[in-house]
């Protein structure tokens, strides 16, 4: 199976050597069970040798471990190479305070780089960065430019954000019929969590949409 995998990876350019491969496969096989003593003995000497791919994923298992000191170090390693979903982990814990302090500014440089390479959960965030005024001027119509790049690549919370911000008229032209549609999709992807969709029903019925 770990072959087959091999194969798969390598064949369609998702990652970039069959050692970064057997790293991530190894993270994946435990990822269940949440013991990753193997991978981790088997990605560190990858990672400490420059692979951004074994980087990125010994900041995975760090941050799942709750260990975010190590999931920083590894996860910015990766972020200066370029990758787009290291730079997103890296900018979240910036955000959140964990592994350092809370620094918006480094949180938004990040999620900046991510957005920028593609990553739809970066662009959510720098939505919800300029929503918020973290780190940045507060600016609904830059939020909304940005829920809506996230959202038209398929992120049902970006969907969801820009669906309530079509029916509060944030940044956006007042909406009821964009606000529908986009809460609608974002709800029936099963891509948000129990919250969101609790959040998106009380929203649905405070922008009176069943009607509508």
């Amino acid at each position: 199976m770990k072959k087959l995998l091999l194969t798969l990876f390598l064949s369609f350019g998702l990652i970039s050597s069959a050692y970064s491969v057997e790293c991530y496969i190894e993270y994946m096989t435990a990822y269940d069970s949440e013991n990753f003593d193997t991978a981790i003995k088997v990605c560190t000497p990858l990672a400490e040798n420059g692979d951004a791919w074994s980087q990125e994923t010994l900041g995975l298992i760090y941050y799942r471990n709750e260990n975010f000191r190590e999931a920083l170090k590894w996860s910015k390693l990766s972020a200066e190479q370029g990758n787009a979903a290291a730079q997103y982990l890296t900018g979240l814990m910036y955000e959140e305070g964990k592994g350092t302090l809370t620094d918006y500014k480094k949180a938004i440089k990040w999620y900046r780089k991510s957005a920028a390479n593609g990553n739809i959960n970066a662009q959510n965030n720098m939505g919800l960065m300029y929503e918020m005024g973290y780190g940045v001027l507060q600016n609904y119509q830059v939020s909304a430019s940005w829920y809506k790049k996230a959202a038209d690549a398929g992120s049902a919370t970006a969907q969801m954000n820009l669906g309530i911000f079509y029916c509060d008229g944030l940044g956006v032209e007042k909406n009821l019929s964009k606000s529908k549609a986009l809460l609608s999709n974002a709800y029936e992807s099963g891509d948000l969590s129990s919250g969101q969709q609790g959040f998106l029903e009380k929203m649905w019925e405070y922008c009176e949409l069943a009607n509508y």
